[in-house]
């Protein structure tokens, strides 16, 4: 077999040399043939190897997530020739694990989310397109993580596809937008459901979120759309006002619309589409929003001025009785007649 090794040489210099020998018969007798090849360029080149690798594993091991190189062969074979020692914070797997078997990896993967893996992997490769992909997968451990997983791909001379690429583990961001998700749900059941009308108006004064309740209470619920100006807003229920108290009562409430909306503070009441009453509260929130509430009082009106007719009958029959009456609580006249 072949040996390497260091000789000095005689200007003093030291060198690296490959010897090989081997038995052979020379003129019918046994001898040695003997190689001594130079492998100092050689052995130079392996040494500038060996500290570039060393820096860069001390770059890909220590940044968040893994970087790899997989490769899909053209029988569909799939491969990790190269996996930095992060994957391990990222899957529960060890780098050398996945470089000897690719199948850990995937069979980590969630069953339901195999096919979609694989299918985005051969639409990567068939367009020459970067694969991006977020992937729960199931450490060792039996926890669940998830991960993004980013390659670029190339192709390679037989014909195979590699993607250089990097791993990140993507859990808090998931659990975050799952907890957004969930609570954007709460928030549209809460608006869908309340009594009142709700709109929310940015700091510049535009329509930032409504509910559908406050379309129906609206002149023209076309309109409501995200970015409007709270000007534009009002301008419908102005027209509408004005068709049915004219131009001076229609200035009253806009100048008195505006007021309440600047100052965001108290309530007022006003008679909106039809016959209906409307009482509208407005806040304003610490970042600068401000939030109006529309609420319909048609029938709390209705029962003030039927309760008011009541009174006024009950006077008028109790002044028009014959006999003197009066009522008395506690040693206090509370009512009588004319």
């Amino acid at each position: 077999p072949a040996v390497e090794q260091k000789r000095i040489r005689f200007d003093g210099s030291i060198v690296e040399v490959e010897t090989a020998s081997s038995f052979v018969l020379w003129e019918g007798k046994p001898a040695v043939v003997g190689v001594l090849r130079d492998i100092s360029a050689r052995k130079e080149a392996e040494k500038a190897l060996a500290k570039t690798e060393r820096r860069l594993s001390a770059v890909t091991d220590h940044i968040p997530g893994a970087i790899f190189e997989r490769i899909l062969a053209p029988d569909g074979t799939l491969s990790f020739p190269y996996v930095s020692a992060g994957v391990f914070e990222v899957t529960g797997l060890s780098a050398e694990d996945i470089m000897a078997d690719a199948s850990l990896f995937i069979d980590s993967i969630q069953a339901e989310f195999h096919a979609a893996y694989r299918s985005g992997l051969k639409q990567s490769a068939r367009e020459m397109v970067p694969f991006d992909m977020e992937l729960p997968v199931t450490g060792p451990d039996g926890a669940t993580r998830w991960l993004q997983s980013r390659g670029y791909p190339r192709k390679r001379s037989d014909g195979s596809v590699a993607w250089d690429g990097i791993m990140i583990d993507v859990t808090s961001q998931k659990q975050a937008q799952e907890i957004a998700v969930r609570h954007h749900h709460w928030l549209d059941e809460a608006l869908i459901n309340m009594p009142s009308g709700f709109l929310l108006w940015d700091n510049e004064d535009r329509l930032v979120l409504w509910n559908e309740r406050i379309a129906r209470y609206h002149p023209d619920p076309d309109l409501f759309k995200e970015g409007i100006s709270f000007e534009e807003f009002i301008q419908a229920p102005y027209q509408n006002i004005r068709e049915r108290l004219g131009e001076e009562g229609a200035m009253e409430w806009l100048t008195e619309r505006r007021r309440q909306h600047q100052e965001a503070a108290g309530n007022y009441e006003f008679q909106g589409i039809g016959t209906h009453w409307f009482n509208l509260r407005e806040r304003r929130t610490p970042e600068g929003f401000t939030v109006t509430m529309l609420t319909d009082v048609t029938d709390r009106r209705d029962s003030e001025i039927r309760r008011q007719e009541s009174e006024e009958r009950y006077r008028t029959l109790i002044n028009l009785m014959p006999d003197a009456l009066y009522v008395h609580k506690r040693g206090r006249i509370a009512l009588c007649n004319e």
